[in-house]
């Protein structure tokens, strides 16, 4: 199978995008990194840039410069392994991505939202004040501050009105992306990896960060 019939099988392996409950959803946004996309050319990145967005300096523990570029990478270099293992007919694996894309697109966490018992919603509610962390009013939701995890440390109390997190496929976030969907797409589409960090294979951020090809 080449590589673009395996993108096909994997598009057949979602669940449709308007059918299903939050975690179908969530899986099906995983269609969004699969629309055909031209690959563009991508500058050569040196061990000193960011391994995925070769601009800011990573640092020294990190071939990424901050959480949202390794997170990009991540989806990326997962989507292409899925596709090439076959993974990506798991619910679980697809559900994974598709969370990790619609938080990069800037809808949030919406799935991890609905596993929060009601007792412990309650309680968190309690504990952050029961107001709206931006405004003041009745807080009656959460965002996530961070990652996923629902413990109380990372969850922020809002109202309706100043909830961030919205539904898998909103139309707002999808109008708006906080993510450049289009790159996202021609990296996932490229026969070849177009960076070292999108190769599920091969990528070694080691021997990034040493100057080395992997």
């Amino acid at each position: 199978m080449d590589w673009r019939a395996a993108i096909e099988s994997a598009r057949l392996a979602l669940p449709p995008v308007a059918v299903g409950d939050s975690a179908a959803c969530g899986a099906s946004v995983v269609h969004l990194a699969l629309f055909e996309a031209i690959p563009g050319s991508i500058n050569k990145r040196g061990p000193e840039m960011c391994a995925n967005c070769g601009v800011e300096p990573h640092g020294k523990r990190s071939p990424f410069c901050g959480e949202s570029c390794r997170s990009i990478s991540s989806v990326v270099r997962q989507t292409r392994g899925a596709i090439l293992s076959g993974a990506i007919t798991d619910p679980e694996r697809q559900l994974g991505l598709g969370q990790t894309l619609w938080h990069q697109l800037g809808g949030g966490f919406p799935h991890r939202l609905t596993l929060i018992p009601e007792a412990g919603r309650v309680r968190t509610l309690r504990q952050k004040g029961g107001v709206c962390a931006h405004c003041g009013e009745a807080a009656t939701t959460f965002d996530h501050i961070k990652t996923a995890c629902n413990r109380p440390i990372n969850l922020l109390a809002v109202c309706q009105n100043c909830q961030v997190t919205r539904p898998f496929h909103h139309p707002e976030v999808l109008a708006a992306p906080t993510l450049d969907l289009e790159q996202v797409q021609g990296r996932v589409w490229a026969e070849t990896a177009l960076l070292p960090c999108d190769d599920p294979l091969k990528w070694d951020w080691r021997a990034y960060m040493a100057g080395e090809r992997a």
